[in-house]
């Protein structure tokens, strides 16, 4: 598995906070504690000072309906991860046949 890293840096009081943010670990979050998934991919498209964490899910074979499943999965991350970790969007994906 390859592991993205992306520094978050915001001014807070005239200080630089620099958050270090491993996407490959939102991903494994997701892999390894949620049943409904197949697969997962966590991104972080936009330029340097505008970037925002998306995720995609492939969903298992039992999985419920994309809604359904996309907030079952954040909600899954917001149990295990720090907010700042949390993609602001996520959508399921299914592979072509």
């Amino acid at each position: 598995m390859v592991w993205w890293s992306l520094l978050v840096g915001r001014i807070c009081r005239s200080r630089l906070v620099v958050i270090r943010i491993e996407l490959g670990e939102i991903e494994a979050q997701v892999l390894t504690g949620h049943p409904l998934v197949r697969e997962a991919v966590v991104t972080a498209p936009g330029d340097r000072h505008h970037r925002r964490l998306v995720g995609y899910v492939q969903p298992g074979p039992d999985a419920p309906d994309e809604p359904t499943l996309t907030a079952n999965v954040l909600e899954h991350l917001r149990q295990r991860l720090p907010a700042y970790m949390i993609p602001t969007s996520s959508s399921c994906f299914r592979p072509s046949r």
